[in-house]
Formats: C-alpha cells, sequence, structure tokens
C-alpha cells in the first residue's frame, strides 16, 4: 500500500515498455523470467538469463545505470534461475558485463 501511495508522488514506468506502473509490468516481467540460454564458451559451461533486448535490456540499464534498486529482486530472481541451469556441481563463477 506504500509502494501505492508513494506511486502517487513519484510515478514510475515499467524499465522493459515504459507503460505506467510498477518496476515491470506483468507482460515484461514474464520476458524476464523466460527459460534461459544455456552453452559452452570455449569448453566452459556459460548462462545467462535471457538475450541483451527487450525487457531483459531495459531491466538491466535501469537497474545499473539509473539505480532502480526495486529491480534486483525480479533480477536476482533470473539470474538464478540462470546458474541453476547450468546443473554444474563445483564452483562456479558470476561474470558481470558491462551494460
Amino acid at each position: 500500500m506504500l509502494r501505492d501511495l508513494l506511486d502517487l508522488v513519484l510515478p514510475s514506468a515499467c524499465a522493459g515498455c515504459g507503460v505506467p506502473g510498477r518496476d515491470l509490468c506483468g507482460e515484461c516481467e514474464q520476458e524476464l523470467s523466460a527459460d534461459p540460454s544455456v552453452g559452452t564458451l570455449g569448453g566452459a559451461p556459460l548462462a545467462c538469463a535471457g538475450p541483451y533486448s527487450g525487457a531483459v535490456r531495459g531491466a538491466v540499464v535501469a537497474h545499473k545505470e539509473r539505480g532502480r534498486l526495486g529491480l534486483a529482486r525480479p533480477l536476482g530472481a533470473a539470474l538464478a534461475v540462470a546458474v541453476t541451469a547450468l546443473e554444474v556441481a563445483g564452483p562456479l563463477v558470476l561474470v558481470p558485463v558491462p551494460s
């Protein structure tokens, strides 16, 4: 409820498509939570939460460059799904990618 009241004073828009409302609209949240891509790079397992376009790109840029901290939870959830999809037993290295 507090979030809704704050939105009256400081309205926000979806980071993915720009429609007025929450940090991510339902459609963009679904795009962000789509199946991750898994493969290899130089023999090392590789996963990404999604293609760097559309709602995914919008959410990453809004979080990393515009300080939209409310996107940390959905982005973290997408990252967790991607890491889990690797099915690797042992240590993992997460490599940040510049936006």
